[in-house]
């Protein structure tokens, strides 16, 4: 699937989402109630998913990914 569609696809997932929040779970907690969000499988099983409060550092990554020929984790 071309990285467009695939794009597309991740956005409609998410939009098709019950629950939009994106939540901990027990085994991720690190710090009294603080806990690192869990994303739902189905958004991240086939896509990519770029998350920063900084827009311009998203761009960077979103320009670059595809440049590389190695699989990033």
């Amino acid at each position: 699937m071309a990285m467009d569609k695939k794009i597309v696809k991740q956005a409609y997932d998410i939009a098709k989402l019950r629950d939009r929040s994106i939540k901990g779970t027990k085994e991720t907690i690190y710090f009294d109630n603080a806990s690192i969000g869990v994303l739902p499988e189905i958004i991240t099983e086939n896509n990519i998913v770029v998350a920063s409060s900084n827009n311009g550092a998203v761009q960077n990554i979103v320009n670059e990914l595809p440049l590389t020929k190695e699989q990033i984790d």
